[in-house]
């Protein structure tokens, strides 16, 4: 791709900006992220869950080797 089509992402952002303030949007209003919301979070539970279930059925290989882990 041709160096004069990339645009950096403050650039994106404030083009972004003047065109939502053409339609007068609330820019005060506070919106939660997609990524951390209830079921995201839960998922994301449950996935570390299983992965530390696979290392310890495997064998804890971030043992050190005293026994104790680090």
């Amino acid at each position: 791709m041709p160096d004069r089509f990339f645009l950096v992402t403050p650039e994106l952002s404030r083009l972004a900006e003047a065109f939502k303030s053409q339609f007068d949007l609330k820019r005060d209003q506070i919106s939660e992220h997609h990524a951390h919301g209830p079921s995201v979070v839960n998922s994301e539970h449950c996935s570390i869950d299983k992965v530390k279930k696979a290392i310890l059925k495997y064998g804890d290989s971030f043992a050190s080797k005293g026994g104790r882990t680090v």
